[in-house]
Protein backbone atom coordinates (compact mmCIF):
# COMPACT_ATOMS: atom_id res chain seq x y z
CA UNK A 1 0.00 0.00 0.00
CA UNK A 2 1.48 3.25 -0.57
CA UNK A 3 2.35 5.94 1.96
CA UNK A 4 1.89 9.73 1.54
CA UNK A 5 4.06 12.08 2.51
CA UNK A 6 2.57 14.95 4.60
CA UNK A 7 4.14 18.19 4.66
CA UNK A 8 4.54 20.32 7.95
CA UNK A 9 4.94 24.14 8.29
CA UNK A 10 6.30 25.51 11.38
CA UNK A 11 4.49 28.92 11.72
CA UNK A 12 4.62 31.27 15.16
CA UNK A 13 2.67 30.50 18.09
CA UNK A 14 0.36 33.83 17.41
CA UNK A 15 0.58 33.44 13.61
CA UNK A 16 -3.08 31.36 13.70
CA UNK A 17 -5.62 31.53 16.34
CA UNK A 18 -5.79 28.64 18.47
CA UNK A 19 -8.53 25.32 17.25
CA UNK A 20 -8.74 22.00 17.61
CA UNK A 21 -8.06 19.41 14.84
CA UNK A 22 -11.53 18.54 13.22
CA UNK A 23 -12.40 15.02 14.86
CA UNK A 24 -13.22 12.16 12.23
CA UNK A 25 -17.41 10.83 12.88
CA UNK A 26 -17.64 7.64 14.39
CA UNK A 27 -19.39 4.59 14.03
CA UNK A 28 -21.26 2.31 15.70
CA UNK A 29 -20.70 -1.72 14.96
CA UNK A 30 -24.23 -1.66 13.59
CA UNK A 31 -24.07 1.29 11.52
CA UNK A 32 -20.50 -0.48 10.05
CA UNK A 33 -21.92 -3.84 10.06
CA UNK A 34 -24.66 -2.80 7.82
CA UNK A 35 -22.51 -0.21 5.73
CA UNK A 36 -19.89 -3.92 5.33
CA UNK A 37 -23.51 -6.16 4.05
CA UNK A 38 -24.39 -3.04 1.60
CA UNK A 39 -21.01 -3.01 0.15
CA UNK A 40 -21.34 -7.09 0.22
CA UNK A 41 -24.26 -6.84 -1.79
CA UNK A 42 -23.07 -4.60 -4.13
CA UNK A 43 -19.84 -6.27 -4.98
CA UNK A 44 -21.42 -9.73 -5.49
CA UNK A 45 -19.21 -10.24 -8.71
CA UNK A 46 -16.93 -7.90 -8.06
CA UNK A 47 -13.52 -6.95 -10.95
CA UNK A 48 -10.96 -8.72 -10.26
CA UNK A 49 -8.77 -5.25 -9.43
CA UNK A 50 -11.08 -5.01 -5.89
CA UNK A 51 -8.84 -7.12 -4.07
CA UNK A 52 -10.63 -6.78 -0.66
CA UNK A 53 -12.81 -5.26 1.90
CA UNK A 54 -14.29 -5.05 5.26
CA UNK A 55 -14.32 -3.31 8.46
CA UNK A 56 -10.78 -1.73 9.45
CA UNK A 57 -11.18 -1.03 13.18
CA UNK A 58 -8.05 1.02 13.11
CA UNK A 59 -9.92 3.57 11.09
CA UNK A 60 -13.38 2.93 12.80
CA UNK A 61 -14.63 2.26 8.75
CA UNK A 62 -15.44 0.19 5.77
CA UNK A 63 -12.30 -0.29 3.87
CA UNK A 64 -12.33 -0.81 0.39
CA UNK A 65 -9.02 -1.98 -1.31
CA UNK A 66 -8.50 -1.38 -5.33
CA UNK A 67 -5.30 -2.05 -7.46
CA UNK A 68 -3.66 0.91 -8.56
CA UNK A 69 -4.45 2.23 -11.74
CA UNK A 70 -7.35 -0.26 -12.60
CA UNK A 71 -10.07 2.11 -13.45
CA UNK A 72 -12.95 -0.62 -14.04
CA UNK A 73 -12.34 -1.35 -10.10
CA UNK A 74 -12.06 1.96 -8.75
CA UNK A 75 -15.72 2.62 -10.85
CA UNK A 76 -17.55 -0.21 -8.73
CA UNK A 77 -15.86 0.77 -5.35
CA UNK A 78 -17.09 4.08 -6.34
CA UNK A 79 -20.45 2.73 -7.53
CA UNK A 80 -20.62 0.32 -4.18
CA UNK A 81 -19.70 2.59 -1.38
CA UNK A 82 -22.00 5.54 -3.04
CA UNK A 83 -23.99 7.52 0.04
CA UNK A 84 -21.69 5.46 2.79
CA UNK A 85 -20.16 7.69 5.23
CA UNK A 86 -18.74 4.42 6.84
CA UNK A 87 -17.13 3.40 3.71
CA UNK A 88 -13.57 4.75 2.42
CA UNK A 89 -11.31 3.62 -0.41
CA UNK A 90 -7.71 2.94 -0.55
CA UNK A 91 -5.31 1.77 -3.87
CA UNK A 92 -2.78 -0.82 -3.20
CA UNK A 93 0.24 -2.15 -5.39
CA UNK A 94 -0.44 -5.93 -5.10
CA UNK A 95 -3.69 -8.34 -5.61
CA UNK A 96 -3.79 -10.92 -3.01
CA UNK A 97 -3.22 -14.82 -3.82
CA UNK A 98 -3.91 -18.26 -1.98
CA UNK A 99 -0.84 -19.94 -0.59
CA UNK A 100 -0.68 -23.58 -0.82
CA UNK A 101 1.89 -25.88 1.45
CA UNK A 102 3.87 -28.50 -0.64
CA UNK A 103 3.41 -31.50 1.23
CA UNK A 104 5.49 -34.80 1.05
CA UNK A 105 2.74 -37.68 -0.36
CA UNK A 106 0.31 -34.86 -1.96
CA UNK A 107 -0.47 -35.40 -5.65
CA UNK A 108 0.52 -33.31 -8.36
CA UNK A 109 -0.63 -33.16 -12.13
CA UNK A 110 1.56 -33.48 -15.37
CA UNK A 111 0.44 -31.16 -17.99
CA UNK A 112 1.04 -33.48 -20.29
CA UNK A 113 -1.14 -36.08 -18.43
CA UNK A 114 -0.62 -38.21 -15.16
CA UNK A 115 -0.14 -37.77 -12.02
CA UNK A 116 2.16 -38.69 -9.20
CA UNK A 117 3.33 -37.34 -5.78
CA UNK A 118 5.70 -35.08 -4.18
CA UNK A 119 8.68 -36.20 -3.00
CA UNK A 120 10.11 -33.80 -0.85
CA UNK A 121 10.77 -29.94 -1.32
CA UNK A 122 14.78 -28.87 -1.43
CA UNK A 123 16.81 -25.72 -2.39
CA UNK A 124 19.61 -24.91 -4.57
CA UNK A 125 21.15 -21.81 -5.89
CA UNK A 126 18.44 -20.02 -4.74
CA UNK A 127 15.75 -21.90 -6.36
CA UNK A 128 13.46 -24.18 -4.76
CA UNK A 129 12.32 -27.83 -6.30
CA UNK A 130 9.97 -30.37 -5.91
CA UNK A 131 12.05 -33.98 -6.04
CA UNK A 132 9.69 -36.49 -7.37
CA UNK A 133 10.41 -39.83 -8.89
CA UNK A 134 12.77 -39.85 -12.91
CA UNK A 135 10.06 -41.85 -14.51
CA UNK A 136 7.91 -38.90 -13.30
CA UNK A 137 9.43 -36.16 -14.65
CA UNK A 138 10.24 -37.54 -17.77
CA UNK A 139 6.86 -36.71 -19.15
CA UNK A 140 8.74 -32.92 -19.11
CA UNK A 141 6.25 -29.88 -19.24
CA UNK A 142 4.55 -27.70 -16.35
CA UNK A 143 3.33 -29.47 -13.18
CA UNK A 144 0.70 -28.63 -10.81
CA UNK A 145 -0.38 -29.03 -7.20
CA UNK A 146 -2.88 -31.13 -6.03
CA UNK A 147 -5.44 -28.24 -6.87
CA UNK A 148 -4.30 -28.08 -10.32
CA UNK A 149 -2.46 -24.36 -9.87
CA UNK A 150 0.58 -24.36 -11.31
CA UNK A 151 3.91 -25.33 -8.94
CA UNK A 152 6.03 -24.96 -12.36
CA UNK A 153 8.40 -27.05 -14.91
CA UNK A 154 10.66 -29.63 -15.08
CA UNK A 155 13.75 -29.07 -14.32
CA UNK A 156 16.05 -31.93 -14.39
CA UNK A 157 15.24 -35.19 -15.20
CA UNK A 158 17.18 -38.70 -14.36
CA UNK A 159 15.40 -42.21 -15.69
CA UNK A 160 16.30 -44.53 -16.28
CA UNK A 161 19.55 -46.11 -14.43
CA UNK A 162 18.05 -43.68 -11.75
CA UNK A 163 14.67 -42.59 -10.86
CA UNK A 164 14.65 -38.87 -9.69
CA UNK A 165 13.57 -35.49 -10.97
CA UNK A 166 12.88 -32.06 -9.73
CA UNK A 167 10.51 -29.68 -10.53
CA UNK A 168 11.18 -26.17 -10.15
CA UNK A 169 8.76 -24.13 -8.00
CA UNK A 170 8.08 -20.71 -9.42
CA UNK A 171 6.41 -18.91 -6.45
CA UNK A 172 7.26 -19.35 -3.11
CA UNK A 173 4.90 -17.09 -2.03
CA UNK A 174 1.96 -19.09 -3.97
CA UNK A 175 3.81 -22.60 -3.01
CA UNK A 176 5.54 -22.79 0.32
CA UNK A 177 8.00 -24.87 0.62
CA UNK A 178 7.47 -27.39 3.70
CA UNK A 179 9.22 -30.02 5.41
CA UNK A 180 5.98 -31.77 6.25
CA UNK A 181 4.92 -35.18 4.87
CA UNK A 182 1.02 -36.02 4.53
CA UNK A 183 0.03 -38.48 7.52
CA UNK A 184 3.13 -38.29 9.51
CA UNK A 185 5.14 -35.93 11.24
CA UNK A 186 7.92 -32.98 9.17
CA UNK A 187 11.70 -34.27 7.90
CA UNK A 188 14.13 -33.28 10.21
CA UNK A 189 17.23 -34.85 7.83
CA UNK A 190 17.97 -37.66 5.88
CA UNK A 191 19.92 -40.01 8.03
CA UNK A 192 19.66 -43.22 5.82
CA UNK A 193 18.64 -45.96 7.89
CA UNK A 194 19.42 -49.70 7.92
CA UNK A 195 18.09 -53.04 7.01
CA UNK A 196 15.36 -53.94 9.06
CA UNK A 197 14.43 -50.67 10.43
CA UNK A 198 10.87 -49.47 9.95
CA UNK A 199 10.19 -47.39 6.73
CA UNK A 200 6.65 -45.55 6.26
CA UNK A 201 5.73 -43.82 2.76
CA UNK A 202 3.21 -40.91 1.91
CA UNK A 203 1.42 -41.19 -1.53
CA UNK A 204 -1.34 -39.57 -3.29
CA UNK A 205 -3.22 -43.04 -4.35
CA UNK A 206 -3.15 -45.45 -0.92
CA UNK A 207 -1.91 -42.40 1.63
CA UNK A 208 0.25 -43.55 4.36
CA UNK A 209 1.59 -47.00 4.44
CA UNK A 210 4.75 -48.82 6.52
CA UNK A 211 6.61 -52.01 6.53
CA UNK A 212 10.52 -52.45 6.55
CA UNK A 213 13.52 -51.88 5.07
CA UNK A 214 14.50 -55.33 3.70
CA UNK A 215 17.34 -54.77 1.10
CA UNK A 216 19.25 -51.88 -0.13
CA UNK A 217 21.29 -51.70 -3.75
CA UNK A 218 18.73 -53.34 -5.95
CA UNK A 219 18.91 -53.55 -9.92
CA UNK A 220 15.40 -53.18 -10.53
CA UNK A 221 14.30 -54.21 -14.16
CA UNK A 222 10.49 -52.50 -15.36
CA UNK A 223 10.77 -53.66 -18.61
CA UNK A 224 11.00 -52.18 -22.30
CA UNK A 225 14.84 -51.36 -21.60
CA UNK A 226 14.00 -49.20 -18.28
CA UNK A 227 16.59 -50.72 -15.63
CA UNK A 228 17.23 -48.77 -12.13
CA UNK A 229 20.13 -49.24 -10.43
CA UNK A 230 20.90 -48.44 -6.54
CA UNK A 231 17.09 -48.53 -4.92
CA UNK A 232 15.83 -49.75 -1.55
CA UNK A 233 13.62 -52.78 -1.24
CA UNK A 234 10.66 -52.79 1.33
CA UNK A 235 7.54 -54.42 2.08
CA UNK A 236 5.33 -51.19 2.56
CA UNK A 237 2.56 -51.41 -0.30
CA UNK A 238 1.92 -48.84 -2.70
CA UNK A 239 0.10 -48.50 -6.45
CA UNK A 240 -0.29 -46.53 -9.12
CA UNK A 241 -0.09 -42.42 -8.47
CA UNK A 242 2.28 -42.82 -5.26
CA UNK A 243 5.29 -42.99 -7.53
CA UNK A 244 7.27 -40.16 -6.41
CA UNK A 245 6.19 -40.07 -3.05
CA UNK A 246 8.19 -39.70 0.41
CA UNK A 247 9.83 -42.29 2.39
CA UNK A 248 10.55 -42.05 5.69
CA UNK A 249 11.83 -43.53 9.06
CA UNK A 250 10.82 -41.80 11.96
CA UNK A 251 11.46 -37.66 10.89
CA UNK A 252 14.76 -38.63 8.32
CA UNK A 253 13.83 -38.47 4.71
CA UNK A 254 14.95 -41.75 3.30
CA UNK A 255 14.03 -41.47 -0.48
CA UNK A 256 10.76 -41.49 -3.11
CA UNK A 257 8.71 -44.56 -4.03
CA UNK A 258 10.03 -45.51 -7.67
CA UNK A 259 7.95 -48.97 -7.96
CA UNK A 260 7.33 -52.55 -7.65
CA UNK A 261 4.58 -55.31 -7.53
CA UNK A 262 1.27 -56.08 -5.63
CA UNK A 263 -0.63 -53.57 -4.33
CA UNK A 264 -2.60 -52.48 -0.70
CA UNK A 265 -5.26 -54.83 -0.46
CA UNK A 266 -3.11 -58.43 -0.77
CA UNK A 267 0.27 -56.44 0.47
CA UNK A 268 3.04 -56.15 -2.08
CA UNK A 269 7.03 -55.07 -2.24
CA UNK A 270 7.93 -51.09 -3.26
CA UNK A 271 11.66 -49.98 -4.18
CA UNK A 272 12.10 -46.34 -3.43
CA UNK A 273 14.73 -44.26 -4.80
CA UNK A 274 17.59 -42.74 -1.75
CA UNK A 275 16.69 -38.65 -1.66
CA UNK A 276 20.68 -38.02 -0.43
CA UNK A 277 21.91 -39.24 -3.83
CA UNK A 278 19.57 -36.69 -5.58
CA UNK A 279 20.82 -34.04 -3.37
CA UNK A 280 24.49 -35.02 -3.91
CA UNK A 281 23.89 -35.36 -7.76
CA UNK A 282 22.05 -31.59 -7.77
CA UNK A 283 23.52 -30.24 -5.18
CA UNK A 284 20.42 -29.69 -3.38
CA UNK A 285 19.62 -28.81 0.42
CA UNK A 286 16.49 -30.37 1.98
CA UNK A 287 14.37 -28.26 3.69
CA UNK A 288 13.58 -29.65 6.76
CA UNK A 289 12.45 -28.48 10.44
CA UNK A 290 14.37 -28.10 13.39
CA UNK A 291 15.07 -31.10 15.92
CA UNK A 292 12.25 -32.34 17.93
CA UNK A 293 12.11 -31.01 21.47
CA UNK A 294 11.49 -33.16 24.56
CA UNK A 295 8.72 -34.80 25.51
CA UNK A 296 7.85 -36.81 29.04
CA UNK A 297 5.40 -39.75 28.21
CA UNK A 298 4.37 -41.60 31.96
CA UNK A 299 2.33 -44.69 32.42
CA UNK A 300 0.21 -43.19 35.48
CA UNK A 301 -1.51 -40.14 35.40
CA UNK A 302 -0.37 -36.59 37.27
CA UNK A 303 3.10 -37.47 35.53
CA UNK A 304 3.55 -40.74 38.19
CA UNK A 305 4.58 -44.48 37.24
CA UNK A 306 7.30 -45.02 34.86
CA UNK A 307 8.19 -42.39 32.95
CA UNK A 308 10.45 -41.70 30.03
CA UNK A 309 11.71 -37.97 28.10
CA UNK A 310 12.59 -38.57 24.64
CA UNK A 311 13.45 -36.73 21.25
CA UNK A 312 12.51 -39.50 19.53
CA UNK A 313 9.04 -41.57 18.08
CA UNK A 314 8.56 -44.69 18.50
CA UNK A 315 6.58 -46.98 15.81
CA UNK A 316 6.08 -49.58 18.46
CA UNK A 317 5.86 -49.29 22.58
CA UNK A 318 5.84 -52.58 23.00
CA UNK A 319 9.00 -53.40 24.94
CA UNK A 320 9.71 -49.70 25.63
CA UNK A 321 10.04 -47.98 29.37
CA UNK A 322 5.98 -46.88 29.50
CA UNK A 323 5.09 -50.33 27.86
CA UNK A 324 2.17 -50.90 25.22
CA UNK A 325 -1.26 -49.56 26.14
CA UNK A 326 -0.07 -47.91 28.97
CA UNK A 327 0.22 -44.12 28.80
CA UNK A 328 -1.73 -42.35 30.95
CA UNK A 329 -0.15 -38.73 31.40
CA UNK A 330 2.03 -36.26 28.90
CA UNK A 331 3.96 -33.32 29.11
CA UNK A 332 4.88 -31.16 25.88
CA UNK A 333 6.82 -28.57 25.57
CA UNK A 334 5.37 -24.96 24.37
CA UNK A 335 5.96 -24.89 20.50
CA UNK A 336 5.92 -28.69 20.27
CA UNK A 337 3.39 -31.33 19.01
CA UNK A 338 2.83 -34.73 19.86
CA UNK A 339 0.54 -37.28 17.86
CA UNK A 340 -0.69 -40.25 19.92
CA UNK A 341 -1.81 -43.15 17.89
CA UNK A 342 -3.90 -46.49 19.07
CA UNK A 343 -2.14 -48.93 16.90
CA UNK A 344 1.72 -49.30 16.11
CA UNK A 345 3.69 -48.10 13.28
CA UNK A 346 1.59 -44.19 13.42
CA UNK A 347 -1.82 -46.26 12.49
CA UNK A 348 -5.28 -46.77 14.36
CA UNK A 349 -7.40 -43.70 16.33
CA UNK A 350 -4.60 -40.38 16.19
CA UNK A 351 -4.87 -37.45 18.75
CA UNK A 352 -2.66 -34.45 18.14
CA UNK A 353 -1.36 -32.58 21.59
CA UNK A 354 0.47 -29.56 22.28
CA UNK A 355 -0.12 -28.97 25.97
CA UNK A 356 0.62 -31.47 29.55
CA UNK A 357 -2.15 -33.56 29.89
CA UNK A 358 -2.36 -34.93 33.18
CA UNK A 359 -4.73 -38.09 32.50
CA UNK A 360 -5.68 -38.74 29.22
CA UNK A 361 -9.26 -40.72 30.49
CA UNK A 362 -11.55 -38.86 28.09
CA UNK A 363 -10.01 -37.98 25.22
CA UNK A 364 -9.98 -39.02 21.31
CA UNK A 365 -7.07 -41.30 21.91
CA UNK A 366 -8.22 -42.61 25.19
CA UNK A 367 -6.03 -43.76 28.45
CA UNK A 368 -3.96 -47.25 28.11
CA UNK A 369 -4.27 -47.29 24.41
CA UNK A 370 -1.40 -45.89 22.91
CA UNK A 371 1.09 -48.11 20.84
CA UNK A 372 3.06 -45.86 19.05
CA UNK A 373 3.96 -41.58 18.66
CA UNK A 374 5.62 -38.98 16.82
CA UNK A 375 7.00 -35.46 18.23
CA UNK A 376 6.64 -32.55 15.84
CA UNK A 377 7.73 -28.82 15.42
CA UNK A 378 5.25 -27.98 13.60
CA UNK A 379 1.40 -27.83 14.05
CA UNK A 380 0.49 -32.16 14.10
CA UNK A 381 -2.29 -33.49 11.97
CA UNK A 382 -2.70 -37.13 12.15
CA UNK A 383 -3.45 -38.83 8.80
CA UNK A 384 -6.94 -38.65 7.49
Amino acid sequence: MASVALAVVAVSAAALPSAAAPSQPRFSTAQLSKAKTTVDRQLKAPPNGVTSWGVEPASGRVVVSVLRGDGAAMAAARKATAGLAEATITTVDERPRPFYNLVGGQAIYSANGGRCSIGFTARGAGVTYVITAGHCTELGGTWSGYNRVAIGPVSRSDFPTDDFGTIRVNSTTTWVPTAQVQGTASVIGSTEAAVGASVCRSGSTTGYRCGTIQAKNQTVNYGGGDVVYGLTKTNACAEPGDSGGSFVAGRQAQGMTSGGSGNCTSGGTTFYQPVNEVLTRYGLTLVTDPAPPTVTLCSDYNYGGRCVSTSANSANLAGSTVGDNALSSIRVPSGAWLLLYRDPNYTGICQAFNADVSFLQGTSVGNDTVSSYQIATSRGSCPA
